[in-house]
């Protein structure tokens, strides 16, 4: 042989090579797929999540780096949530049960003249006022300065929402010719 065929043989040897690489090459990526959307063992997943069936989530989730206060809106719930455990509602004052009562009968003059400052002994948050046995009497009542009854006549019943501190009322008789008598009570805390 000369030396031309046994470089020929080798050349030949050589594209037969290449020939069964590059054959092998494309049985491998007809098996992977391609871009164009063949059916391979290599697919893309699309994770769907709807409101009927989220995806649970365990364990701790990080969110890091973020300032210390964040303001958060959150929309989509019902006018009416369900509430479960301990619920705090901070500083409200709640209702106050009385804790403190105050009861004195007053009797004084007519004439628009005859007043009475009733001392309660201590400062009440008056949450309940009352006057009874007022019948046929006129009469202004003020608890703590401020005038709750004017001109009033017979008894007299109010509930305030929140206590009124009060240490003493003031009753001025308003009849023209008999003389006024009440009892005067105070309920609060």
């Amino acid at each position: 042989m000369s030396r031309t065929s046994i470089f020929r043989l080798r050349r030949a040897g050589g594209m037969r090579g290449a020939i069964v690489i590059g054959l092998a090459l494309a049985l491998v990526g007809a098996g992977v797929g391609t871009a164009t959307g063949a059916v391979t063992p290599f697919q893309q997943v699309i994770v769907v999540n709807p409101p009927a069936s989220p995806i649970p989530v365990s364990g701790t989730v990080n969110v890091g780096n973020t300032p210390a206060n964040q303001p958060v809106t959150v929309t989509n719930f019902p006018t009416t949530q369900k509430v479960s455990g301990t619920v705090d509602v901070g500083n409200l004052q709640g209702t106050q049960v009385a804790t403190k009562r105050f009861s004195k009968f007053i009797q004084m003059g007519p004439g628009f003249v005859d007043e009475v400052t009733v001392d309660f002994g201590q400062t009440i948050n008056v949450t309940t006022l009352i006057v009874a046995q007022g019948d046929d009497d006129n009469y202004t009542l003020d608890l703590g300065g401020f005038e709750v009854a004017t001109d009033h006549e017979s008894n007299f019943f109010e509930n305030f929402t929140a206590g009124v501190p009060a240490s003493g009322a003031l009753i001025r008789c308003e009849n023209l010719v008999l003389d006024c008598h009440m009892r005067l009570t105070v309920l609060g805390f």
